[in-house]
């Protein structure tokens, strides 16, 4: 498994977020099926800090995977570059510039970015 994610700022109205399978086209977050959104979320909780974080947004977000997912990958993967954000083995963070980290206002105490970034 290996996936990438951005998020296009370019858009007029909104920022949009991609997401793409090795081998794949881009395609909007919003498209993933229920299928991809349980293989990602499965896949990520293999990972003891992913599986915590994602923890901690399921009382923000109950039962809600893709919420939860989305929210994680806003939190860590937002930029386009040459490191596969999740592989097999490993989760490649990114550092992901955030108004909340700035003010000091996270609600989730920053227990969900900067985990290893490379």
């Amino acid at each position: 498994m290996r996936i990438e994610f951005y998020k296009d700022h370019s858009g007029c109205f909104k920022p949009v977020l991609y997401f793409r399978f090795e081998g794949q086209v881009w395609e909007a977050f919003d498209s993933l099926t229920p299928e991809q959104i349980e293989v990602i979320f499965s896949h990520l909780l293999k990972f003891d800090e992913a599986k915590t974080a994602m923890l901690i947004l399921s009382k923000t977000f109950p039962g809600d995977k893709k919420a939860i997912l989305r929210q994680f990958i806003e939190c860590n993967w937002l930029e386009l570059d040459d490191h596969v954000d999740i592989t097999e083995c490993r989760l490649n963070y990114e550092y992901v510039p955030c108004p909340m980290r700035t003010a000091g206002t996270c609600p989730w105490h920053f227990s969900i970015c900067q985990k290893k970034v490379h």
